[in-house]
């Protein structure tokens, strides 16, 4: 399969013993799956091992580059001030960040491209963004006091919540547990990089010992 490399150009993606047609631009992104994913292997050109990419349907740009070594990273690709070459920008390792985020992520630089701000100035802008837990701790020190109606009750109960559920910190081993079970945090995520999904996998987790909270 021919695909496209760090620069634009085609490359081949066949083995050495494979034969097939060249595609078309439009037949060489699919829409993306794990299942798809973990089935890519490293490209050949001339019998020697390349650098190969698939591209997603879902999201014009992003695409899942096999690295000579095997290792597989999400990128979103795109011209820079209408420049001839492709630029392709780093989004995550395919071990640690999954399609959604990587859709999600595409989406924003994508946009921001649209508004005149490509995906280096989009990083600096996040890298000043606040995390949930900064989010928490500001809204603990300025809102969540009687002065703004909350009842010491209140304030009591929304901590401890926060405290187990999103700095996970607590002594009850049921849900230590639970939490060792399915390690998910967005303690330290971006505000704008937590999607639906993460406060559902949240939910979901929590609901595994206290339905009465979800």
């Amino acid at each position: 399969m021919k695909e496209e490399n760090t620069n634009g150009s085609l490359v081949d993606t066949r083995s050495p013993d494979q034969e097939q047609k060249i595609k078309t631009h439009a037949e060489r992104r699919i829409k993306l799956n794990d299942t798809i994913i973990k089935k890519l292997k490293v490209g050949y050109k001339d019998g020697k091992k390349i650098v190969s990419s698939v591209g997603d349907s879902e999201v014009p740009g992003l695409r899942i580059y096999v690295e000579k070594s095997g290792s597989k990273s999400f990128y979103f690709c795109y011209k820079a001030n209408n420049q001839r070459h492709t630029v392709r920008y780093p989004i995550g390792n395919f071990n640690i960040t999954n399609i959604p985020q990587a859709r999600d992520k595409a989406r924003k630089y994508a946009a921001g491209i649209v508004d005149g701000k490509d995906p280096v100035q989009l990083k600096r802008e996040l890298k000043a963004e606040l995390t949930l837990e900064e989010l928490i701790q500001d809204f603990y020190k300025k809102r969540l006091n009687r002065s703004f109606g909350y009842k010491q009750t209140t304030i009591k109960t929304i901590k401890a919540y926060f405290k187990v559920w999103i700095f996970q910190k607590s002594n009850n081993l049921k849900v230590r547990q639970v939490q060792k079970n399915n390690p998910y945090s967005l303690q330290y995520k971006k505000l704008s990089t937590i999607t639906k999904q993460d406060i559902k996998m949240l939910h979901t987790i929590i609901g595994l010992k206290s339905p009465a909270v979800v």
